[in-house]
């Protein structure tokens, strides 16, 4: 499952997490997605799936059969999500 994290603030400067469509691509593509075939305006939707207090999961496999906005589940965000996260990296 891709995991995507984002901070809603307007500056990206020292957040981590997915918060940008480089950002999220780069994580698909690391993830075994080929993140060119998915335009701007789906990565835009994906972020936008995710706040400050929800994660958005979605499995790679629904992102590789276009199923990236449709597919997956909200989760309350965690210290644990946080933790492996990282932990993943």
């Amino acid at each position: 499952m891709a995991l995507v994290e984002r901070e809603p603030q307007p500056s990206n400067a020292g957040l981590e997490g997915t918060s940008t469509i480089e950002n999220l691509r780069a994580e698909l593509t690391s993830g075994g997605v080929d993140a060119a075939k998915l335009d701007e305006q789906t990565l835009k939707q994906m972020l936008e799936r995710v706040s400050r207090k929800e994660e958005c999961r979605v499995s790679i496999a629904d992102i590789n059969t276009g199923r990236a906005l449709t597919a997956g589940q909200q989760l309350p965000l965690t210290g644990d999500s946080i933790e492996r996260k990282s932990a993943e990296q």
